[in-house]
């Protein structure tokens, strides 16, 4: 009986220690309208308490599923929340390995296209018009084009 007691203390004390250290978040949808697509932004600054090790990242988890997240150049960790009309989520933040999600924005130069850069993402695309371009054809100006996809219904039209 004293080996079962030891042993489930122990394995407490190494999940306690397993789990490190996390900050829960709260976001709220006080508008009667559903969000799901909106983005929740919270500066790293207010992270600190997270040690990150190496390799590690920010881990967004919403009860037992991970959130796609990533951490931007100017220090924001962004994720989507995914809230319905006036809802309230918790999510939890803490250090781990980086995680694969669906790509949903590519990006590429495209030098059949006299060197144009074009990039998408699953609601716009975009094109810049490169410098060869601009040699090839005389007088043709620099601009940019945005294309806009409208999705109704999983229908592009």
């Amino acid at each position: 009986m004293k080996r079962i007691i030891l042993f489930a203390v122990v394995a407490a004390v190494v999940c306690a220690c397993s789990q490190g250290p996390k900050v829960t978040l709260t976001v709220e949808n006080q508008l009667a309208i559903d969000r799901s697509a909106e983005l929740v932004e919270i500066s790293v600054d207010k992270l600190s308490a997270i040690p990150l090790g190496e390799g590690e990242t920010y881990v967004v988890r919403s009860g037992s599923k991970t959130v796609p997240s990533q951490v931007t150049h100017d220090g924001l960790l962004l994720f989507r929340s995914g809230l319905g009309a006036n809802e309230k989520a918790t999510f939890t933040v803490k250090a781990g390995a980086a995680q694969e999600f669906a790509t949903k924005t590519k990006g590429r130069l495209a030098p059949e296209r006299f060197d144009d850069f074009i990039w998408e993402n699953d609601r716009v695309a975009f094109r810049i018009y490169g410098e060869a371009l601009v040699e090839e054809r005389s007088g043709f100006a620099e601009s940019e084009i945005v294309f806009i996809e409208i999705i109704i219904s999983d229908h592009t039209f």
